[in-house]
Order: structure tokens, then C-alpha cells, then sequence
């Protein structure tokens, strides 16, 4: 593209008006700095004064000594985070700012491992906040309906697997018909246009009934020559042969196909590997920053710590590294761990105890037939 004096327009990532922020103003903040701007952004509903998350109410007096409130109606303190997806976090609150701009940077998406390295913590905390912080991204999204120009298309995940030199190298798997996904989506013709996703099993006719309660009725619809003849009860639709070519008589998928190739880039050069189970996360990330692709990375920074300030508590990510004792671990997982947590703690006391060979010869006396392990828990507070 060029612009009115005949020379090539420079891309909108490359001009000084996308840099709006840099993460060296907020790592410079000092702590109370930085406390102060947290509250100003998670209280900006209300002019920047605190409201109780309990009972909603406006009489509210800080304790400043400690950074908490107080509810002058029901009497309970909270803090800034309370009730908030960052709510019982270890993290100062300098570091959160700093982690939600380094992840607003990634123009394809940021890796768990280099936030970790870049906010010195653990790896299990930057995965867990950055499922936090996509989750927001999900649920801050605009519910208005697509109209217009609607490109509608869908792509397997994953496109492809890398294959070895050797034979034996190579990726194989039995049937991936009967567990693979599939991203389907819809886009907006127009430099303002949003996008949607889903995440279906199988094939892309799954994703009809979705496609359809996105857009509204009179749009135009524009896809390829796949299984998508039910869009044409609801608007004009025209399809593009890609066996003839990708763009006959403006009729094409490049701007969705665009969508799909930034996710296929975050895929393979940043995370590598998605799990299947957090592959609509994902999706939404980078239809997200897809549509927020022309706002400079201080306002992406904002919206984004906007709208996790404001998404309550995550039943999805609460305690996910705690849940080993979870519904979703077996029955058998959990008699195995706390076997071993009781076998752990008898050979501990086995070597700081004088009578340790005693009670490590007492061991295998404590798991007779049929008595279940938990019942053994109680003996190690002996």
C-alpha cells in the first residue's frame, strides 16, 4: 500500500503511535505508585472511590497501614483484589502490571515460560495468569452481533505436525479424525471489524448453529465451497471456489484466512503446544488482539487490565495447581497420593526420630487388608 505521495505506507506496529507505553515507566513505579494506579483503574466505574464487593456499598474508609478497606454497612474488609480474577495473589502489584504489558506486547501471543523469566516467578504462576488474562480477553468481548460483510471459514488445529527425517520420527496417530478440533469463525469486512470463534469437534459443520447466532440477519456472507449452504436462509451468500483461485470478483476468505494465520503463528512459534481442553482460550486471544490490532499497546495495556480487575474470581483457574484432590482426579489417583503422602511422612519421622527403626519397621503393620488409606492420615499428628 502506498499513500498519497506515491511512497509505501509504513505499518501501523512499526510507527511511534503504537508505542504509547513502555514497560520500563511501569517497572519504575515505586510500590505505593503503583498501588495507587491499580485502584484508579479497577475503581474507574466509580470515579476512582471503592465500593464493597460484598454488599455494593459507597461508605467505605481505607485502612491505609495495611492497603485494605473497610465497609462502614457490613463491616468487612477487602482489598483491591478481592473479588477480582486477581483476587488472593502473592504477586506485588507492580509485577502485575508489569506481566499484563508484557503480555499486551506479544504481537502473536507470550509463552508462560517467558513471562515467568521476565517477571521472575514461577512457571506455574505465569501459566495460570495468563489463562486469567485470555479468559478476560473472552468475556470483555462486544455481544453486538455481526453485520455487514461476514467472511465465515474454519480450520483444523492442529494444521500440521512437524514430521521427522526419519521413519520412525515421524508423528503418527491412530485415528485423528475422532479427536480432532476445529477452530470455526466468522469475521467483519472493514478496518473496524470484529471477529468470533468457536471450538468444535470434528468437522466444521458443528459450528453452524454458532455462525449463525453471531451474525445478524441481512448480512453478507462469503465463504468457500465448504458445508456452510444454511447461511443462505439468512442473507445473500456467495462462495469462492478455492480450486479456481482465492479471489474471483471480490469474493474471497483472506480476511478470516488472516485471523487463522495468527493463530497458526502463536501455534508454532510461540507455544508450541496448546492443550486441546485450552484450545477456546487461545482462540479468543488472538481474536482479540485481531481486533484490537490498531490501538496502541498503552490502550491495549489499559482495556485488558480493565477488564481483569473487573472478571470475578475464576472458578476455572482458582486453585488449579491445588487440585489434586479435585472432582476430576480419580479415585484412584487420590488413594495412590495419599499412599504415598503416608509412606513420605512415616519415613521422615523414620529419620529425625530416635526409635526410627521402630517406627519404620511398623509401616507395612499400618496398611492391613481392607483398611483404606485415609485412615491412616490421622497418625501422622501423632
Amino acid at each position: 500500500m502506498v499513500n498519497e505521495r506515491g511512497q509505501e505506507k509504513q505499518h501501523y506496529l512499526l510507527s511511534a503511535a503504537s508505542r504509547t507505553l513502555s514497560p520500563m515507566r511501569i517497572a519504575r513505579l515505586s510500590d505505593d505508585e503503583a498501588y495507587r494506579t491499580f485502584c484508579t483503574i479497577r475503581f474507574a466505574d466509580t470515579g476512582g472511590h471503592p465500593t464493597c464487593p460484598h454488599c455494593k456499598s459507597a461508605r467505605i474508609y481505607e485502612i491505609s497501614t495495611r492497603r485494605i478497606f473497610k465497609c462502614a454497612d457490613c463491616r468487612r474488609q477487602f482489598s483491591a483484589t478481592s473479588g477480582t480474577a486477581f483476587a488472593s495473589r502473592k504477586m506485588s502489584y507492580r509485577d502485575i502490571l508489569y506481566a499484563v504489558m508484557v503480555f499486551v506486547n506479544g504481537a502473536s501471543g507470550v509463552s508462560a515460560l517467558r513471562l515467568s523469566r521476565e517477571v521472575d516467578c514461577s512457571y506455574k504462576t505465569a501459566f495460570v495468569l495468563c489463562a486469567k488474562l485470555r479468559e478476560a480477553m473472552a468475556k470483555s468481548r462486544d455481544p453486538r452481533p455481526l453485520q455487514g460483510e461476514v467472511e465465515v471459514d474454519g480450520i483444523v488445529f492442529p494444521h500440521s505436525a512437524r514430521k521427522g527425517r526419519m521413519r520412525d520420527q515421524r508423528f503418527t496417530q491412530p485415528n485423528p479424525r475422532s479427536t480432532q478440533q476445529v477452530v470455526v469463525g466468522a469475521r467483519e469486512r472493514g478496518e473496524h471489524g470484529q471477529s468470533r470463534l468457536t471450538v468444535v469437534l470434528r468437522n466444521e459443520t458443528v459450528g453452524i448453529p454458532f455462525i449463525l447466532d453471531s451474525v445478524s440477519a441481512g448480512s453478507t456472507f462469503l465463504t468457500d465451497n465448504g458445508a456452510w449452504t444454511p447461511f443462505g436462509t439468512k442473507g445473500p451468500h456467495y462462495i469462492v471456489n478455492h480450486d479456481e483461485g482465492y479471489l474471483i470478483d471480490d469474493i474471497c476468505t483472506n480476511q478470516i484466512e488472516s485471523l487463522f494465520a495468527r493463530l497458526r503463528r502463536s501455534q508454532r512459534g510461540v507455544h508450541y503446544r496448546i492443550i486441546g481442553s485450552n484450545l477456546d482460550l487461545y482462540a479468543q486471544e488472538v481474536s482479540w488482539r485481531e481486533d484490537h490490532r490498531r490501538l496502541s499497546n498503552g490502550e491495549q495495556w489499559l482495556r485488558l487490565l480493565h477488564a481483569t480487575s473487573h472478571q470475578p474470581v475464576s472458578p476455572r483457574w482458582k486453585g488449579y495447581w491445588q487440585r489434586w484432590l479435585g472432582p476430576t482426579v480419580t479415585r484412584r489417583k487420590r488413594d495412590r497420593r495419599y499412599h504415598w503422602r503416608v509412606a513420605y511422612g512415616f519415613r521422615r519421622a523414620a529419620q529425625v526420630s530416635q526409635s526410627g527403626a521402630r517406627i519404620a519397621s511398623a509401616i507395612p503393620d499400618l496398611f492391613p487388608a481392607g483398611l483404606p488409606h485415609a485412615a491412616a492420615l490421622p497418625l501422622l499428628s501423632r
